[in-house]
């Protein structure tokens, strides 16, 4: 019988950076400034900046109870690759604009949220991705609730593909992003929580 052994090592880190500053009831403008490394992803640095704007349909002072928001920003994205990708790059300067919808509702017998997101890069709007993604809390007794969450991306702006084909390691202990158009998720589970339901609502702006 032969027996393989891989060992495995995966390296990266990521910083997200926000500035905002509020506009009333129902605004909020600020930006960005997020970086990244990743070995899965192919990326030896990355650096997304850009300005962006948020409306909240109900008023701040209502959040920890109920939140419609859309956010729109624009960004540009600057990528040193580790490989050259799939498009025969090994650098990339694009330009991008994002658009979340996240809904929030609480009552007494749990809460519910869910977002629509989409992205284009605004060189070639069909390179895009979309998803949604939601969780349903229901309370069962104080602080135990049953929660169904859910999650359906779809990509087609894949530009830090590794050109190639992939190896055995690299599969069997996911080194390396394959190339999928769609990802799915769907979970059940039961928590439990302490101190007050509404910890986690007290600033949503730009909250993603």
């Amino acid at each position: 019988d032969t027996v393989l052994y891989i060992n495995s090592f995966q390296r990266g880190f990521s910083s997200s950076n926000l500035f905002v500053k509020s506009l009333g009831n129902h605004f909020g403008a600020g930006g960005t400034a997020c970086f990244r490394n990743s070995q899965v992803s192919n990326l030896d640095f990355q650096m997304k900046l850009g300005p962006a704007i948020e409306y909240n349909l109900f008023k701040y002072t209502d959040a920890s109870t109920k939140q419609l928001r859309f956010i729109y920003s624009l960004g540009y994205e600057h990528s040193n690759y580790s490989e050259i990708t799939i498009y025969d790059k090994l650098n990339d300067y694009l330009y991008a604009q994002n658009l979340n919808i996240l809904f929030m509702y609480i009552k007494d017998w749990g809460y519910f949220n869910a977002s629509l997101i989409g992205s284009s890069y605004l060189h070639d709007l069909k390179q895009y991705s979309l998803g949604t993604n939601g969780l349903a809390s229901i309370r069962i007794t104080n602080g135990l609730s049953f929660n169904v969450s859910f999650g359906l991306y779809i990509y087609q702006d894949r530009v830090d593909l590794r050109k190639g084909s992939a190896s055995l390691e690299e599969i069997l202990m996911s080194q390396r992003e394959m190339e999928s158009n769609y990802n799915y998720t769907i979970n059940f589970g039961i928590s439990y929580r302490f101190g007050s339901k509404f910890n986690n609502t007290v600033n949503p702006r730009f909250e993603r």
